[in-house]
């Protein structure tokens, strides 16, 4: 039976979410995160589902999320029960930064349109395409941890009967101490971004025959000789068995799921070297990957820094090599096959642009999750949203569609610039007049202990991370006009040391705004004042002089700010009624 991304979605929804996975476990970077995971998830999973939140400190990485997970696990189930069960893991922490619209609840509650089970998020559709390895799993009576990704979309065509009917890739599989979905791409330059699998050269005639090539030309399992991580393009073309003679394909990593034995023995090495672990970022496809395969070199990576999300200290540095030699010696002599999928993809939606490029220009096989769902949208997709436009939604036919989601909009007039996504936001003003400018990205967020609201806005374009004060954007100019503009300080000091647009106060807060989703008036002020004061033309009000009106009331916030403070159990209240 071919299955397809439109088959898995529609047969998951009409069986209410029945998965054949144990538990579905998720990692969040924090309490607060975890706390909107556990409100939303548990409508889904009930029983099935597992929340764990980071431990306090630097962060750990996927790979250490990982362990963290299997070890809460194995302290609940057992270790002999916890091999056996059939486990779906999404590392789901961090702050989102290049997707900031979902930075408050995380990339997994990102909704994107189906074009056979309606609209749904990122976990119910993480979920859905996971589950012909489950059911493998099963079938062939093997504990697992299924690895998937939280912020991409997999979408594959194959024949599910033969990966559990074919006794010889059956067997190969279920034997192997991890196994790894591959997908065949041409595209060297997106190679570059990703794990790419070596496979010994003499394995393309083996291929072609019915002991490896498990159906009609749908999927292959092989051997993993090597695995690079994030290769410049002249790696790829001088490591052996890695780009394919016959059409010049490479194979790209996603997803990958560990044995239920070889789970014992990672956590058995965990175990062993828990001491050193600590503040350490460990990362599943760079650390464990990495050291499989008959040709893996450990000088290729063991004092690699580059893929960190900070700077590590000396120490920590000398730690973390430790750890990777330790890690290597485990993985010596395992077994790391592929599971190569001929008609598949992996399309990412880690940022604005990736999103909205998806819905609106998606590639072939990813389709059923964009605007095919819905022909009539037009330029603009608007999804659980409650919009009353008096003149009409006048919205820019150049350039990328834009999205609304979670919006209740009532004006006179309200015209939307391309490539824009509005998120969450509230006006019931029926004189307003919106304009939101191209590029823009705009999400409303309730915070804690009577702090109000704040409008967020943003350009696609913006750079969160930038740390040069000389080079950051904000809302497309430059952020040193913006002050200036604003009449705002600008602390020198604090950008040369920690500072970054996303730690920038840039965002107007009036405490009176109200959260309350029955409030009337004072909700809708937050997305209004940001319109109007955030803008580079029209008129001449000031940041400066709006805080000096009610300086007791009132203040700026930052991205940061607005992470730490959100009123998550708030935001999902609005979000519900929808």
């Amino acid at each position: 039976m071919l299955v397809s991304p439109n088959f898995l979605l529609q047969n998951y929804k009409t069986n209410n979410r029945k998965t054949l996975f144990d538990i579905i476990a998720i990692c969040a970077s924090d309490s607060d995160q975890a706390l909107g995971y556990k409100i939303l998830g548990e409508q889904k999973f009930k029983d099935k589902l597992r929340i764990y939140s980071d431990p306090p400190g630097p962060k750990i990485g996927n790979g250490g999320a990982l362990l963290h997970c299997l070890n809460q696990l194995r302290l609940e189930f057992g270790i002999n029960k916890l091999s056996k069960l059939r486990i779906l893991f999404i590392p789901a922490g961090g702050m989102s930064q290049r997707s900031p619209w979902l930075s408050a609840l995380g990339k997994l509650f990102a909704v994107m349109p189906t074009v056979s089970a309606g609209c749904l998020d990122m976990l119910d559709i993480v979920t859905a395409l996971s589950e012909p390895f489950a059911q493998f799993a099963a079938n062939a009576g093997v504990g697992c941890c299924f690895l998937a990704c939280s912020d991409a979309l997999l979408p594959y065509e194959f024949d599910s009967i033969s990966l559990i009917s074919n006794s010889t890739c059956s067997r190969r599989l279920a034997e192997s101490d991890i196994v790894a979905l591959a997908h065949p791409t041409v595209d060297l330059s997106l190679a570059t971004g990703h794990g790419v699998y070596c496979v010994d050269v003499d394995q393309g005639e083996l291929s072609n025959q019915e002991d490896y090539r498990c159906s009609s030309n749908s999927f292959t399992v092989l051997d993993c000789s090597r695995v690079l991580q994030k290769p410049t393009i002249a790696e790829m073309r001088s490591a052996s068995g890695l780009i394919d003679s016959t059409d010049g394909s490479i194979l790209i990593d996603s997803n990958f799921w560990l044995n239920g034995h070889f789970i014992e023995a990672l956590l058995a090495w965990r175990d062993a070297n828990e001491s050193s672990m600590a503040g350490v970022e460990l990362d599943a496809y760079g650390d464990l990957l990495r050291g499989l395969g008959r040709d893996a070199h450990l000088d290729d990576y063991v004092n690699e820094i580059r893929n960190l999300t900070r700077p590590p200290s000396p120490s920590t540095a000398a730690r973390l090599a430790q750890l990777r030699t330790s890690l290597f010696e485990l993985l010596k002599g395992r077994q790391l096959k592929l599971c190569r999928i001929e008609r598949s993809a992996l399309v990412h939606i880690g940022s604005t642009k990736e999103y909205l490029n998806n819905l609106f220009q998606p590639i072939e096989l990813a389709r059923c999750f964009s605007t095919a769902a819905a022909p009539d949208s037009g330029p603009i997709l608007v999804t659980n949203s409650r919009i009353n436009i008096a003149n009409g939604l006048e919205i820019s036919s150049n350039g990328t569609g834009s999205a609304l989601e979670f919006c209740e909009i009532s004006a006179r007039s309200c015209r939307i610039g391309s490539g824009c996504l509005l998120s969450h936001c509230r006006c019931r003003e029926p004189e307003a007049e919106l304009v939101i400018p191209d590029g823009w990205v705009l999400q409303t967020v309730p915070l804690l202990a009577g702090a109000g609201q704040v409008t967020w806005a943003w350009h696609s374009d913006d750079n969160p991370k930038q740390r040069s004060l000389s080079e950051a954007k904000f809302l497309g100019r430059p952020l040193v006009e913006f002050f200036h503009r604003h009449g705002l300080p600008l602390d020198e000091a604090e950008w040369s040391g920690s500072g970054s647009l996303w730690t920038a106060r840039l965002f107007p807060c009036d405490r009176t705004w109200t959260a309350a989703v029955g409030g009337h008036g004072q909700r809708d002020q937050s997305l209004l004042t940001t319109l109007k004061l955030l803008r580079w033309s029209g008129e001449s009000w000031r940041l400066a002089d709006w805080l000096a009106e009610k300086p007791e009331e009132r203040r700026l916030v930052s991205m940061a700010d607005i992470a730490m403070e959100k009123d998550i159990r708030a935001l999902i209240e609005f979000r519900m009624t929808f």
